[in-house]
């Protein structure tokens, strides 16, 4: 645990844009808390150049999910940009719409 807060931690944030977006993508996650069953908290940050162009997380079940929030607000400047999520994207039952949000 201790490693773990040392990797988030201010400092280690200045030193590693990677760790900060990854941080910001939980924090969008834990806004939804309570709102997603069965679903997890989701979250998602588009970055570019070192700065976040998008972001998005999962509201409640049934609302777009949190990649395609973060592609729309990033619009063009999410092309060659990273997404950074705090769990991995997948399909539900079939619907792909995550993954292909992030590649097209």
């Amino acid at each position: 645990m201790a490693l773990l807060a040392r990797a988030f931690s201010p400092t280690a944030q200045l030193l590693n844009p990677d760790a900060a977006h990854i941080l910001r993508a939980a924090k969008l996650a834990d806004s939804s808390a309570g709102f997603t069953s069965p679903h997890p908290n989701f979250g998602c940050v588009i970055a570019k150049d070192g700065a976040s162009v998008g972001e998005g997380f999962l509201y409640a079940q049934g609302t777009k999910c949190a990649e395609l929030q973060a592609v729309e607000a990033a619009g063009e400047l999410c092309r060659g940009a990273t997404a950074y999520l705090n769990l991995e994207p997948g399909d539900c039952d079939g619907d792909d719409t995550a993954i292909s949000a992030l590649t097209q």
